[in-house]
């Protein structure tokens, strides 16, 4: 099991970045400790499509800036505690910015993302499903068939699972079973001649939003960022 993808949210006060109030007590790091970063925004799974596609990914929409920040200090960044009777302040400075080097992954302002646009941008979908519902998906470029499986008796846990592209669905390079994005449709007809090596399945594509790409969830975090009037910046770590 790899390391996961942690974004944190700072905003500019004056010459120097602080961590977004908004994001300091209501969105928590579910791994929240005393000296742990603050401004958590979300996280990813390390082999979910989305942080691939999105964010880290050779071909990613949205790729982070690599470089390291040299305005990021530990003091911003990490929250404070009560420190054990055996560990010094500058202790804790050494390990937080040893932390910080060891685990940045890269950067993005907010800006960039084009967040307010992310609920109508369309992405295509790539993904195998069984043989048997494969007409469903017609010319690969309409939304998924939710209708049309749920009236063929399929649970609608199960047709959730199947057109789900966010949270534990996985990216194809990790997962034959997994997800990918792609540039053009896939016909059923074509993809049902094209057999693969999955039992009884094909691949077929369909089209979908960003915001559903990431899930409700995700897309309310990052909405909130349109709401800080000040510079925004994302910051990536590996936890």
């Amino acid at each position: 099991m790899g390391l996961d993808y942690y974004f944190y949210v700072q905003q500019r006060d004056g010459d120097s970045w602080i961590a977004g109030p908004e994001f300091d007590t209501e969105v928590n790091d579910p791994r929240d400790t005393h000296h742990a970063p603050r401004g958590h925004l979300t996280w990813f799974d390390d082999k979910a499509v989305t942080i691939h596609r999105l964010f880290v990914g050779a071909d990613a929409i949205f790729p982070l800036n690599r470089e390291p920040l040299t305005d990021l200090t530990v003091q911003a960044f990490f929250s404070g505690g009560p420190l054990a009777p055996d560990v010094t302040p500058e202790s804790v400075v050494t390990w937080k910015t040893n932390a910080l080097a060891e685990r940045f992954v890269g950067w993005i302002n907010r800006d960039d993302l084009l967040i307010d646009c992310w609920r109508k941008q369309e992405l295509i979908i790539r993904k195998h499903v069984p043989i048997e519902i494969a007409r469903f998906f017609k010319h690969g470029d309409r939304r998924f068939p939710r209708t049309q499986l749920l009236d063929l008796g399929w649970e609608r846990h199960v047709v959730d699972d199947l057109s789900r592209t966010y949270g534990y669905s996985y990216d194809r390079t990790f997962d034959p079973h997994g997800y990918s994005l792609i540039d053009s449709p896939i016909r059923w007809q074509d993809s049902e001649l094209d057999s693969s090596d999955l039992d009884n399945t094909v691949p077929v594509s369909w089209r979908s939003t960003l915001a559903d790409f990431v899930g409700e969830t995700t897309m309310k975090r990052f909405e909130r960022l349109l709401a800080i009037p000040a510079d925004v910046r994302i910051i990536c770590l590996l936890h």
